[in-house]
């Protein structure tokens, strides 16, 4: 994939540091900001796949097997999906930020969210200008309850994706958790009809939340 070039707004950034409750830190953010953000090298990768299934929770991608009954119930209608996986990079990642200067660790965590952001942003444009789909919706595993779509199939899915160590910079620990921490992972798949995880997931007080939990229907 073309490379994603990190252009940071500073006001939306300024303002998710909540620098408006403490004027007197301007200085040090600007600073940290001009020190920091040359370093941000966010990046993705994305596969364009062919996907088989059999009822009622297996799916093939590229022949690869995975068991989810929502994940089927997404794709079974479709011949191709899109696993991808975007980071906030490991120049971000890997920036050397003092244990003991807990601000400029706040200000490190939200400026590698805002890379991730524009990584995702980045596939999302490449996904309808190279492969001309216009409405999407993606899946996660580990994302919502557990029977959603299990965490461990993360495996699965990174084999996938082939060395994405080597292409993107991010690896699979033992836990099924990514390094990058900033860092998604999942399948794009073609709908009319707009899925959300969040929907299934009754987790309370989720800073990642982007919708209200609904119940077990789809």
């Amino acid at each position: 994939m073309p490379e994603i070039d990190f252009v940071l707004d500073k006001q939306a950034f300024l303002t998710k540091i909540r620098l408006e409750r403490m004027p007197e830190c301007r200085a040090s953010a600007e600073k940290f900001i001009a020190e920091v953000v040359p370093s941000a090298k966010p990046k993705a990768l994305l596969k364009l796949c062919q996907v088989k299934t059999s009822p009622p929770d297996i799916v093939w991608i590229d022949g690869i097997e995975f068991s989810s009954r929502i994940l089927y119930q997404q794709v079974k209608h479709l011949n191709r999906v899109f696993p991808y996986v975007a980071t906030c990079g490991r120049e971000l990642h890997d920036y050397p930020v003092l244990a003991n200067d807990f601000m400029e660790r706040f200000w490190l965590d939200c400026l590698q969210e805002f890379a991730l952001e524009i990584a995702v942003e980045h596939l999302h444009r490449y996904l309808a200008e190279k492969y001309a789909v216009e409405k999407f919706s993606s899946m996660n595993p580990g994302s919502a309850t557990a029977d959603v779509w299990p965490i461990e199939q993360q495996k699965q899915l990174f084999q996938l994706l082939g060395e994405t160590q080597k292409l993107v910079g991010v690896e699979l620990t033992p836990s099924y958790l990514m390094i990058p921490y900033k860092s998604v992972s999942g399948v794009f798949y073609e709908t009319e009809k707009t899925f959300i995880s969040c929907h299934l997931c009754p987790r309370v007080n989720c800073r990642q939340r982007r919708a209200a939990f609904r119940g077990e229907s789809v």
